[in-house]
């Protein structure tokens, strides 16, 4: 939201499948009680592939933010960390930089053994982002000394 008319944005072109939280929570919970899931690894990945700036866009357009979107080219992705490391907060390091470059996508399809259909970021982040006034009331409760 801070950001006022553009917003610059590295590795625009970098893969993600985003997977809702309650489906691992949820996978976990069966992994527990699934025998055939005894000494397996399963990689958990959303539904549909996005490019980080499909979900750059598809955030401000959520909150109803207009943002034109500049993509940056890989060197100026890598300059851009190496300044933005130092910023309070360090939004955007040269740890995320390198990260950027493989994809986050599973290989396989969400497993079967748990018997669970990935949710959609469509389903959830509207709602998410649409109750964010009401959670930022928890910064409130975050700052209080007990």
């Amino acid at each position: 939201k801070v950001i006022p008319v553009a917003f610059p944005l590295a590795c625009p072109a970098a893969l993600f499948a985003p997977v809702y939280v309650g489906d691992v929570a949820a996978v976990f919970v069966k992994a527990l009680t699934t025998p055939a899931t005894i000494g397996q690894r399963y990689s958990l990945c959303g539904p549909t592939r996005y490019t980080l700036r499909q979900l750059v866009e598809y955030t401000a357009r959520t909150l109803g933010l207009r943002r034109h979107i500049i993509g940056l080219s890989p060197g100026l992705s890598s300059l851009q960390s190496r300044g933005f490391e130092y910023l309070p907060g360090k939004p955007f390091s040269r740890d995320n930089y390198w990260s950027l470059q493989k994809d986050s996508l599973c290989t396989t399809a969400f497993p079967a053994v748990f018997g669970i259909t990935p949710t959609s970021i469509e389903t959830i982040v509207p709602g998410y982002l649409a109750n964010r006034n009401q959670r930022s009331r928890y910064d409130d409760f975050r700052k209080m000394k007990v």
